[in-house]
């Protein structure tokens, strides 16, 4: 929106709350990822959707929805789980983070990226692929299961 400081923060999440409230009941009600649901706010109120969301608060909107997203992950992998499967752990994670930014950096650096910048964006893929998953997981329950 266009205010300024803590007025503008406020009024963004409200903005973004009550959109998101919104398309999280009608994707419940179609039965459809509350993950998609999610995107779909996003660029339905964003800088390239309605607009009710600047291009200059975009930033620092993320940075806080990344927190709020590794603080989640972090309630979700308790130690004794992480020792217990360590191995597993360190196998499946660093192949599916090495997999996934092997594939989005070559596919970015295809699209016009220089190397560097197409390693950061596999960087990102690989950590926004494994909240992603996360998420969907514990939407169906699967977070005991193996391949949770």
């Amino acid at each position: 929106m266009h205010g300024t400081g803590l007025e503008g923060l406020i009024t963004n999440l409200v903005v973004i709350l009550s959109a998101s409230i919104l398309v999280l009941f009608a994707s419940q009600k179609l039965r459809l990822s509350s993950v998609a649901a999610l995107l779909l706010t996003g660029m339905l109120i964003g800088p390239s959707g309605l607009e009710l969301i600047q291009r200059n608060d975009v930033e620092m909107l993320a940075e806080m929805g990344v927190v709020l997203l590794l603080f989640t992950i972090g309630l979700e992998v308790s130690l004794v789980r992480l020792r217990s499967n360590l191995a597993a752990f360190l196998v499946g994670g660093g192949f599916q983070v090495g997999i996934t930014l092997t594939a989005a950096a070559v596919l970015s650096y295809f699209l016009g990226a220089n190397w560097g910048t197409a390693i950061f964006l596999g960087f990102l893929a690989a950590l926004s692929s494994t909240a992603v998953v996360l998420k969907m997981y514990a939407d169906r329950q699967e977070l005991q299961t193996p391949q949770g």
